[in-house]
């Protein structure tokens, strides 16, 4: 996930990458209980993240590099947090 991130655990179905999971960052308030997020994924994430906000969506974080890729977070209308995601082709 990056420097400093820690580690970040990959599970594989035929060899696609289907999910992922790591540790909560140390950053996180302990009152926060451990939780799973979708990642869509998409073709562009400036543009389907625009698009989402446009309709609606409140941005948590920006869209950005990360190593593997680039991805955004957001929240629909009623709260919940999702993530859009690419990442770099193998």
């Amino acid at each position: 996930m990056g420097e400093g991130q820690g580690d970040y655990t990959e599970f594989q179905l035929s060899g696609e990458s289907i999910s992922g999971g790591m540790e909560m960052n140390p950053m996180v308030p302990k009152e926060v209980p451990s939780y799973w997020m979708v990642y869509f994924g998409v073709a562009d994430v400036d543009k389907a993240h625009q698009k989402a906000v446009s309709l609606g969506g409140k941005e948590m974080l920006p869209p950005q590099d990360f190593p593997g890729g680039r991805f955004s977070i957001l929240s629909d209308p009623q709260g919940a947090a999702f993530g859009l995601m690419i990442t770099n082709p193998s």
